[in-house]
């Protein structure tokens, strides 16, 4: 069986407070998947500040003991004005110096170099905001040439986002990035809250984890705060979050769970309200969104491919 050569672009949050772990569940899953071959992971800037995701990759890395090069950020959205620079300043984390990190490249130059070494073009697979893959082709255009397809975790079609307006998060958080990676002609592959969004994760959904060894057990104990931090900002119950970052990987290590589209999709960069929006045209062709996932088997799926590798660590 042919490998899937990877590079995993992600905004990592697990490691700093009250964050999600559906990036780290998306990591774990791609190292136990013997479909998928992670060649390198690149950190930006979206869920947690690029400093933090930074370190979070490195420590997750270490914990599980892959040897697979990685990176340090410090990359803003393309368009700086926008709210997740403020949101980044907010953060009670100390930031995390370079220095401790000096070893590591930068995002975009572990791209470009893993990239330019490959025999064979690869996916890039983003599941945070796309700053870093818009950065590449700017910066290296002729790279565009080793790049099979762009899978990622992004956009809405009908689906509410980020305070229930319509901008989902990671497009909202860079959409000049966005706009780089929908028009630069490479075949990329979306999956929209509309199908992320099919199953909620409760506590007793993960609550087998609290048997496992500690990453599992840190994992659950992770999630279940972010739950509970979620559930009380936002005043629902009971509490719940989704595995987002995940779906695009699954679908590349078992694509008859999912159900595809071909359409063309841009975004929309204009208007407080309506800036960060994706447009999906489905009477179009030559990229392709996920309509629909059997959710329940995606999750089984994935759990017992990462509780097998890694359950006992």
């Amino acid at each position: 069986m042919e490998r899937i050569p990877l590079i995993i672009d992600t905004d990592m949050a697990f490691g700093s407070p009250c964050a999600d772990i559906d990036d780290a569940v998306a990591l774990l899953f791609a190292f136990s998947s013997p479909e998928l071959c992670v060649k390198a992971v690149s950190a930006a800037g979206g869920n947690a500040p690029p400093d933090r995701v930074s370190r979070n990759i490195d420590m997750l890395l270490s914990t599980i003991s892959e040897d697979v090069p990685h990176s340090f950020s410090a990359s803003r959205p393309l368009d700086p004005w926008f709210w997740v620079d403020g949101r980044w300043s907010a953060s009670k984390e100390e930031p995390v110096s370079r220095q401790v990190y000096q070893h590591l490249p930068d995002s975009v130059s572990l791209m470009h170099s893993v990239l330019s070494s490959s025999p064979f073009p690869m996916t890039i697979v983003t599941i945070g905001p796309m700053t870093n893959a818009a950065l590449l082709l700017l910066q290296y255009p002729e790279d565009s040439r080793k790049i099979d397809r762009i899978v990622s975790m992004g956009g809405s079609i009908h689906m509410e986002g980020v305070s229930g307006g319509p901008a989902e998060f990671n497009i909202k958080a860079d959409p000049e990035a966005a706009s780089i990676i929908f028009s630069s002609g490479i075949p990329v592959c979306l999956f929209p809250l509309d199908v992320t969004k099919k199953k909620k994760i409760y506590p007793e959904t993960i609550a087998s984890w609290s048997g496992k060894g500690p990453l599992a057990r840190k994992l659950r104990e992770a999630s279940l705060a972010f739950m509970e931090y979620r559930a009380k900002r936002d005043g629902y119950f009971p509490p719940y979050s989704f595995f987002h970052d995940v779906l695009p990987l699954a679908y590349l290590a078992e694509p008859s769970l999912f159900t595809m589209r071909e359409c063309r999709i841009s975004v929309n960069l204009v208007g407080n309200a309506t800036r960060g929006v994706t447009v999906v045209d489905m009477a179009d062709s030559g990229m392709s969104i996920a309509t629909d996932a059997d959710s329940d088997a995606v999750f089984d799926f994935v759990d017992k491919r990462i509780m097998e590798r890694f359950g006992a660590i």
